[in-house]
Order: structure tokens, then sequence, then C-alpha cells
């Protein structure tokens, strides 16, 4: 005769402990008990299970760096960068740039709206669904040369050019340093949209001439170029945003952009050296967690005398980086399973005295709202599937063999 048997609370995964002693670590009154695996379920706010909704193809290709949020979806379809959109009961995928290799891509969107993404290779941006260089950059080396026919006193003359792009102006040329003689100009070539910095007659720093093809006349009180000394920020594995600046994590180091001026950064100071590769980088209010191939550590200030503060003696999971909004917290994924991190740097480990995990090469983290419950959903890749795993709610019949004395 078949008989109902009660099935949880359950208080997560719980593959320490073997299958038969599950509920053995009761906590509480109510038998709460461990599960040993579950495959396409979800825990509830009570602990019981709830089968996962199908999934049906919503977009053909080989698909991989997907990225989305409130105000967007990218992801790389075949070898082309695409914005994703609604369209009917699937998706539609609007190429923003062709060609590019099968490599990883990350995104980080700005207050201001733009994305910008990295491949490891180039460093760009999006701005109003339109792909964009970081920072602009000339057609051509704009030529100058010292002519008669002007106003400028004799000496020698400092020149250099930016341009200016979706994230503002870009790094000055090299600084090229020209003799003009006394009632000279200078005229320029192969600038076109370029504006125009110059230093008085043997000075050594320059101000704006603006948008022009020849200085004939001194104009003190130009402004002071904010951009001097700087450099175009370097391509990366990780790109995010902290504090109005861009952070690229290439390799061991981080670069860090002028604040507000995501496309440009300054040689030397805008870089911090981790002694590994870096393989997490998740931004808080607070500061940036950092995760390495060996440790975790934790900084507040990228431009003053904040130091690395560790936090973990071992690293994270390459691309198990999210940022919770709601929470306003950093997940990733390590050796010992899931950790968080909150906005004054102080980091859990959610999954170490409950799980054993394998080694992974590397995985993917979502942040998910659903039915009004927030979850992390993370997967590592090269772990196995569990052959005792839950699959959903189902009946069951316990039936005794007949035993019997005879031989």
């Amino acid at each position: 005769m078949a008989r109902d048997v009660p099935v949880g609370p359950f208080l997560g995964l719980n593959n320490k402990l073997r299958p038969t002693e599950l509920d053995a670590a009761q906590r509480d009154s109510k038998g709460a008990r461990y599960l040993y695996g579950a495959d396409n379920v979800d825990l509830t706010g009570r602990g019981g299970l709830k089968r996962r909704e199908g999934f049906s193809l919503q977009l053909a290709g080989a698909v991989h760096s997907l990225w989305s949020d409130p105000l967007g979806a990218f992801a790389m379809v075949d070898d082309d960068l695409c914005a994703l959109s609604p369209a009917g009961a699937g998706l539609a995928a609007t190429v923003l740039r062709a060609g590019l290799p099968k490599m990883p891509v990350s995104y980080a969107r700005a207050a201001n709206g733009i994305v910008s993404w990295s491949n490891g290779l180039e460093l760009r941006c999006i701005v109003d669904g339109v792909d964009y260089p970081m920072s602009a950059a000339p057609a051509l080396s704009p030529e100058v040369v010292a002519s008669a026919g002007g106003a400028l006193p004799e000496g020698l003359y400092i020149v250099a050019f930016t341009w200016s792009g979706p994230q503002g102006e870009s790094a000055p040329t090299h600084a090229v340093q020209i003799e003009v003689p006394d009632g000279g100009r200078i005229d320029i070539a192969d600038a076109a949209g370029a504006t125009v910095w110059l230093s008085g007659p043997n000075g050594d720093h320059v101000s704006s001439y603006g948008i022009v093809t020849s200085v004939a006349v001194l104009a003190p009180g130009g402004r002071v170029s904010r951009t001097l000394n700087t450099a175009p920020m370097p391509a990366g594995h990780i790109v995010r945003m902290h504090n109005g600046s861009l952070l690229v994590a290439h390799e061991n180091i981080v670069f860090v952009s002028v604040p507000y001026a995501s496309g440009i950064y300054q040689p030397a100071r805008g870089y911090v050296p981790f002694p590994s590769k870096v393989t997490v980088m998740e931004p808080v209010e607070g500061g940036v967690y950092v995760c390495t191939e060996q440790k975790t550590y934790w900084i507040t200030d990228f431009f003053g005398e904040a130091a690395l503060v560790p936090r973990f003696p071992f690293g994270a999971i390459p691309g198990t980086g999210v940022f919770s909004p709601e929470e306003f917290k950093a997940y990733w994924q390590t050796p010992q399973g899931l950790a968080s991190g909150d906005a004054l740097g102080t980091v859990e480990l959610l999954q170490a005295n409950a799980l054993r995990l394998p080694p992974a090469s590397f995985g993917a983290t979502l942040y998910r709202m659903r039915d009004g419950r927030s979850s992390v959903v993370t997967t590592r890749n090269g772990v196995q599937p569990n052959r005792a795993a839950a699959l959903a709610w189902a009946d069951a019949d316990v039936i005794r063999k007949e035993t019997s004395d005879d031989l």
C-alpha cells in the first residue's frame, strides 16, 4: 500500500555528507535537511523544491559572452558583436562589429550610458547602438611647418594634437618642437578635426588653440590640456567601471582611466600590478575586489595611498564575477565555492562548509530576479553532473520484497 512521505524543507546542497546522513544535519525541530544534489530545480523561500521552467531556442548561432543590464544586452554571435533585442517569440541580433576573433568579451556601462567592451585585443565603446573606437585617432599624422608671414615671437614652440570622440578628448600625440623665426607662423596639415595645443616661445606647457590649420598670433588664456602626459587605455580581458574611472585588467595589471575620461590613463601612476593574472574584478560602492590566480584582494583607492588588502589566500575562477544591484554585493566562484563581498570589504564563503567542488578552469555567473526572489546562478566548467540529484517532486512507492526461510 502506497503512503505519502514528507519531503523537505531543505537547507540547500551538501555533498560532504553521505547520502544516508543528510537528515542527520537537522538544525531545528522542523526536520530540515540537506540535498545531496539538485538538477533543474530551485529552492523556494520555505525550503521547498520548484522545477525550473523549460527553455527554447531564442537565437541561432554560436553564442558566447552574453551580458545585459536594464538598458540593453550584448553578445558575440558567431564572429560578430551584436546588440540583442526582443523580436516576437525570440531575439533579434543587430551586428555592431563584424569579423572578430573567437575570444571572450567583457563589458561595462558608465553612468552616461556608454558601454565599454574589450576582448583582450582591442578596447572600444558602444554609444546609442553604434560601435566606436574608445579614443578618436587621426587618419594621417599631422605635419607642422614654420614659415614667415605671422606675428609669433622667435623661439622654440611645442605642438601637440588631440581628437574628440564619444569618450571625450583623446590622449595627445607625441609633442613636437619647432623653431619659429621672429614674425613667423606655424602651419598645420593633415590634422582635420584636431585640436591644436601650443606652448609659448621656449615654454614648456601647452594650451588650446582650437581646430585650426595655422597659428600666426599668440593667444594667451587658452584652456590648459587635461590630457597632457596621458596615453590611450590598453585593451584587456576584464573591463569594469568604478567611481567614474574605467578599470581594465590586462594579464596581471589593472589599468585605471582618468576619472570621467574612459579612453585615457596616466602611464606614470594609472595602474596597479598584481603577483599573478587577474581572474575576477568586481567593483562595489566602497572599493573593488580583485581576484588573481593565487589570492583575493580588496582595494579602496587606486590613485591614493591605499594598500592592497588580502581577503582570501586563494583566487577566483575566471569569468565568475557578478554584481548584485539589490544587495550592493559582489559574487564570484572560488576553489571553495561561491564567495560574496559587501560594500565595506567584508567577504564570506557561502558554500565551503557544505560543498566539495572539483577544480575548474573557467565559469560564468548570472544574477537573476524571478518570482520576486533574487538568486545567483553559477556554473563551473568541467564539473560532472550529480547522479543522485533531485529532479522534481515525484510520487514514491516503497515495495518490500517477501522473505523466505527456504534454502
